[in-house]
């Protein structure tokens, strides 16, 4: 909500957008409501593309913190191979094979 005082003296309160369009009409007259219509509308489709283009972001920035999170979990399984006395390449060649996976999956 806002609270606008007009060259008049007068005080309006403006809740929604179509508040300021009708203010707008009633004091500068039809064509220019519609040009401050016009103007909303864009600033709405504006707002609503890139709120859209922030949740596919977040959406993307998650699966690749889960993909990330799953490649260490990976090289700590190397690790672990790697440590002890006799060293299974099979097992190592299926870890790698499974992190280029997911690194294929995230490029």
């Amino acid at each position: 909500m806002r609270i606008v005082n007009i060259l008049n003296g007068e005080i309006e309160f403006i809740k929604h957008d179509d508040d300021l369009v009708k203010l707008v009409e009633n004091h500068m007259g039809y064509d220019m409501s519609c040009a401050i219509k016009d103007l909303v509308e864009r600033a709405d489709e504006v707002k609503y593309k890139t709120e859209s283009n922030l949740l596919s972001y977040e959406l993307s920035l998650e699966e690749s913190r889960e993909g990330y999170l799953e490649l260490c979990d990976m090289l700590e399984r190397m690790v672990n191979t790697l440590e002890k006395k006799k060293i299974n390449k099979t097992t190592l060649q299926e870890i790698i094979d499974r992190m280029e996976n997911i690194i294929n999956r995230h490029i």
